[in-house]
């Protein structure tokens, strides 16, 4: 084998700029899911900084639920 006809095991692609925004917008959208799930519990989390405790009652099956509506989201 001649050292010029090595090719390094690769070969090329063609490279689809369309596929790429797809692939873009959907992460986006998928992110902005997650954000529309989480920032709710975050901001009431932070109403009442002056109180030390939070009420939450059956709180488990809450956050549960939103555990897997985030999953649900990013593993799709």
């Amino acid at each position: 084998m001649n050292e010029d006809d090595f090719d390094f095991g690769f070969t090329a692609v063609d490279f689809d700029p369309t596929a790429v925004q797809a692939e873009v917008d959907q992460t986006k959208s998928k992110l902005q899911q997650v954000e529309s799930l989480i920032l709710p519990l975050l901001n009431n989390l932070m109403k009442n900084p002056e109180k030390e405790y939070i009420h939450w009652p059956n709180r488990q099956a809450v956050i549960k639920k939103q555990i897997d509506r985030v999953l649900a989201v990013t593993r799709s």
